[in-house]
């Protein structure tokens, strides 16, 4: 039988899964945003282009979104 876990420590364990998630989705919509010749979401144009300055916002999320979970990163002990 484990030790039973703190609601503390829980409470971190899902903020670390939710901004692991987080970042997952902000990489690939920055990806997304990066790719030119499809259509993207919220823009109405003739010829689709990469939108950088979009994809670079979602990267900016990203790596806020790494260092939340850096920091409430679940202890191995």
């Amino acid at each position: 039988m484990g030790a039973p876990t703190s609601p503390d420590r829980a409470d971190r364990s899902i903020v670390f899964y939710l901004a692991a998630l987080f970042v997952a989705i902000f990489v690939a919509a920055g990806l997304y945003y990066l790719v030119p010749g499809i259509g993207h979401l919220f823009f109405q144009e003739s010829t689709p282009t990469a939108h950088f300055k979009i994809a670079a916002v979602f990267f900016v999320l990203a790596i806020l979104g790494l260092i939340v979970a850096r920091l409430t990163r679940p202890s191995t002990t």
